[in-house]
């Protein structure tokens, strides 16, 4: 890639930290977007170097695929999700969009048209074993501490 091709911005991953330059140059907000065809270690470091909500392209595989490559094989599209994103970040407009979204989850709840399932409660003194319970798998719904006092 070359500003002969178009590029705005040319970024040598091999002579400089790109991730360092591409922060630069977004003025600290990082990319929205970036390609990585060279591997698992670019790849990494190609995650500094990106925006919130940034979207990542890989054509050599994720680590955690099977050992087929079925993902990669399949071209799936994974996305990681952090609900406390906007709030880490300081993403005022994101934050108020969870806001509406959480406003909208209570007021189907308040109308019964949603409902949340708690398969058991436990009080605050057995967290332990309720964070076992959860890592043996098999839980289908919510488990609820309670704090008494």
């Amino acid at each position: 890639m070359s500003r002969s091709w178009g590029a705005e911005r040319v970024i040598r991953y091999r002579d400089e930290d790109f991730a360092a330059a591409a922060l630069a140059w977004t003025q600290g907000h990082g990319l929205h977007a970036a390609l990585d065809n060279v591997g698992a270690e670019v790849l990494r470091r190609t995650f500094a170097a990106m925006a919130p909500y940034g979207r990542v392209v890989t054509l050599t595989g994720l680590r955690g695929d099977t050992d087929d490559g079925t993902a990669y094989v399949k071209n799936l599209t994974l996305h990681a999700v952090m609900m406390l994103t906007p709030m880490w970040l300081g993403l005022g407009q994101a934050l108020a969009h969870q806001g509406q979204i959480v406003g909208e989850g209570l007021r189907l709840m308040a109308e019964g048209r949603l409902q949340i399932l708690f398969e058991a409660t436990y009080p605050l003194d057995q967290v332990a074993e309720a964070h076992r319970r959860l890592e043996a798998g098999g839980v289908a719904g919510k488990l609820m501490l309670t704090i008494t006092g």
